[in-house]
Order: structure tokens, then C-alpha cells, then sequence
């Protein structure tokens, strides 16, 4: 049997403006290994503003209790953890899997992590690309020689 190397489908291609949209996820190969083990949930990751961007989770069946959002090291984590539907509840076909999951993204050194909010079963989380003073583009005056010699 012949094999078949998908490796280019799978890095992002897209680049807004010549920004560094590539790279606002750096590991994409990490979370893309996460992914193949646990397709679950699925998400969007799209560009909103200039430097706005919203990721957006498939999260059904999930409340805001049950969702945990959290930031460290530069890694967003989100976990979901489906509470139980009481003792009362027998199954006879459950068609609908809301299975626990935890999803991390390596974020880019100048994304921060905004609001959140839950609805209609779509988890979405707002991030913002904050580039620092000292990386913005800037324009320097041309003097002359009589103002160097003052």
C-alpha cells in the first residue's frame, strides 16, 4: 500500500495583510497530533478586526459550569467536563456525545486572551494581537546639516 504525505494541507496558508497571522498559533504539528487522537471538539479560527481574532469551539450539551478556560505559559487551555444528568436518566440509545475533552493551543508571545462567551452551544473565545511599540513600524525625520551642527 502506498503512502501518502498530507503534511501541506495541514499547515496554516493564510496571510492577512502580511501580518503574522501564521504564526499566532506557533504548534500547530502539536495540537494537529492532539487533534488526531480526539477530533473532539471541533473549531474555527477566524480574523475579526486588524488584530482581532475569534476561536470558536463546538461545545453542545456544555454549560458555563462545566467549560474551564485557562492561560499559562503561553498555552490556552479548555476543558470540558459534561456534568451528570441525574440518577433518574436510563438511556436506551444516547445518540448525542458530550465527552470530556481538553483542547490546548500554543499561543504566539503577543496574543492575549480576551472574553468568552458561551452561546448556542458555541464556545468563543476573543484574541488580540498586541504588538509591542518597539515592533511597530515608525518613520524617522531626515534632518539637515545645520540642525546637527546646533
Amino acid at each position: 500500500m502506498r503512502g501518502y504525505d498530507l503534511t501541506p494541507f495541514f499547515r496554516p496558508a493564510t496571510n492577512f495583510n502580511g501580518s503574522a497571522f501564521d504564526n499566532l498559533f506557533r504548534a500547530f504539528p502539536a495540537e494537529r497530533e492532539t487533534r488526531s487522537r480526539n477530533p473532539y471538539p471541533s473549531y474555527n479560527f477566524a480574523k475579526t478586526g486588524e488584530n482581532t481574532f475569534r476561536l470558536t469551539l463546538v461545545v453542545a450539551g456544555y454549560n458555563r459550569d462545566d467549560l474551564d478556560i485557562s492561560v499559562d505559559d503561553g498555552v490556552l487551555a479548555i476543558a470540558g467536563k459534561p456534568s451528570a444528568d441525574g440518577d433518574d436518566v436510563t438511556y436506551l440509545r444516547r445518540g448525542f456525545a458530550a465527552p470530556a475533552f481538553e483542547r490546548r493551543f500554543t499561543l504566539h508571545e503577543d496574543i492575549e486572551v480576551g472574553d468568552a462567551r458561551l452561546e448556542n452551544g458555541l464556545l468563543h473565545i476573543d484574541l488580540e494581537h498586541q504588538v509591542p511599540e518597539h515592533r511597530k513600524p515608525r518613520r524617522i525625520a531626515i534632518g539637515s546639516e545645520s540642525q546637527q551642527a546646533a
